[in-house]
């Protein structure tokens, strides 16, 4: 498969004193990827969890249900940072 590309996008997750704190990261030697491109990457790899899931409906509503809640509170992701590299 000539045409193909692979993409690789690294999700750390750290607790502390109650709260999580994400790292979305790409690797050094990867082309870079814009925030659609990564948002796009997440989104498939979600669904696949969900439809892999035992109970599909219940895992449906709790990620729609965890998505709402952090929408809803001003304070998620209030202290987000993107960094890009620059060349």
């Amino acid at each position: 498969m000539e045409n193909e590309k692979h993409y690789r996008v690294v999700v750390d997750m750290t607790q502390k004193d109650g709260r999580s704190y994400f790292n979305i990261s790409l690797p050094e030697e990867q082309v870079e990827l814009n925030l659609s491109q990564v948002r796009l990457i997440l989104m498939g790899a979600l669904a696949l969890t969900i439809r892999s899931s035992e109970n599909e409906p219940e895992a449906m509503r709790n990620v729609i249900s965890y998505l709402e809640s952090e929408f809803v509170s001003v304070d998620s992701f209030s202290d987000h940072e993107i960094k890009v590299k620059k060349d």
